[in-house]
C-alpha cells in the first residue's frame, strides 16, 4: 500500500466514523429537544425511545445509499435525512407512536436542518479554503536567476551584470 492510499484509506474512515457519529448524535439531540418541548419526563431511556425509529431509518439509508462511499456530501446527507424521516415514521406507526402531520413536517424540517446542514456548512469551508488556496500569492523559496543559491547578490558581484539578459561580447 503506498502512502497516498494509506492518506484517502484512514482519510476516508475518519469521514465516516465523524460523518456516522455526527447523524447519530444530532438524531439524538432532535428527540432530547422534542421530550423537552413537551415536557416529558424519563430524560435519558424516554429520548432514546423517541429516537430509536429515526436512528433505525437513517442507519437502513446508509446501507440504501451507500453513504460510506461519500459520508460528507450533500447528495448523501438528503438521503440519510429522508431515510430518517420516511424510516422514522414508518416504525413509529408500526410500533404504535404517534405520527401526527405537524410531526412529520417538525422531523421532516429539524431532521433536514441538522443532518444536511453541517454537510453544507462542510461544503462552504470546503468551498471558501480552495478559493483561498488559489488567491493567495506563491512565495518562491529560491532567489530569482541564482537557482539555489542562498546568499545576497552584493553590489561587486553584479556590477557588468544584467539580471535577464546575458552578456555579449563583441
Amino acid at each position: 500500500m503506498t502512502w497516498t492510499q494509506h492518506q484517502s484509506l484512514t482519510g476516508g474512515r475518519r469521514a465516516i466514523t465523524v460523518a456516522a457519529l455526527s447523524d447519530v448524535v444530532l438524531i439524538l439531540v432532535f428527540a432530547a429537544i422534542g421530550r423537552d418541548a413537551h415536557q416529558r419526563g424519563d430524560v435519558f431511556t424516554g429520548v432514546f425511545l423517541t429516537a430509536w425509529p429515526f436512528l433505525a431509518g437513517a442507519a437502513i439509508a446508509w446501507l440504501a445509499g451507500r453513504a460510506w462511499q461519500r459520508p460528507l456530501s450533500m447528495a448523501t446527507g438528503v438521503v440519510i435525512w429522508l431515510g430518517a424521516v420516511a424510516g422514522g415514521m414508518i416504525l413509529r406507526a408500526v410500533t404504535g407512536q404517534s405520527v401526527v402531520v405537524a410531526f412529520v413536517v417538525v422531523a421532516l424540517l429539524s431532521l433536514g436542518l441538522f443532518l444536511v446542514g453541517y454537510r453544507a456548512l462542510l461544503a462552504l469551508v470546503r468551498r471558501l479554503r480552495k478559493r483561498w488556496r488559489h488567491r493567495r500569492p506563491r512565495v518562491r523559496s529560491t532567489p530569482v536567476g541564482h537557482g539555489a543559491c542562498n546568499r545576497l547578490a552584493s553590489p561587486q558581484s553584479l556590477a557588468g551584470h544584467s539580471y535577464g539578459q546575458q552578456i555579449r561580447k563583441d
